[in-house]
């Protein structure tokens, strides 16, 4: 943070996704205080948790293939045709 008597910059190295929340700024005198408040959304990067396994099955088997990714990622299947 830099200070100087009337402003105030707040820096963050190595931004992480904790550091997403709300941030208040706050000027006060002798008359009064004000604040003025902002949100910060740190953007993740999509990363594998539980990455898919090649798997085998026999006719009328079950089947469970699961993947898992972290950086509030949407996550779906999709099929495409073996070659």
């Amino acid at each position: 943070m830099t200070n100087n008597m009337f402003s105030k910059t707040l820096f963050i190295s190595n931004v992480s996704n904790e550091d997403s929340g709300n941030y208040t700024c706050i000027a006060s005198n002798r008359v009064a205080n004000t604040s003025y408040s902002t949100i910060l959304n740190v953007q993740v990067l999509p990363k594998w948790v539980i990455s898919p396994m090649d798997t085998e099955a026999i006719v009328g088997q079950k089947v469970v293939m699961n993947c898992v990714a972290s950086g509030q990622s949407r996550v779906w299947w999709e099929r495409s045709e073996v070659a």
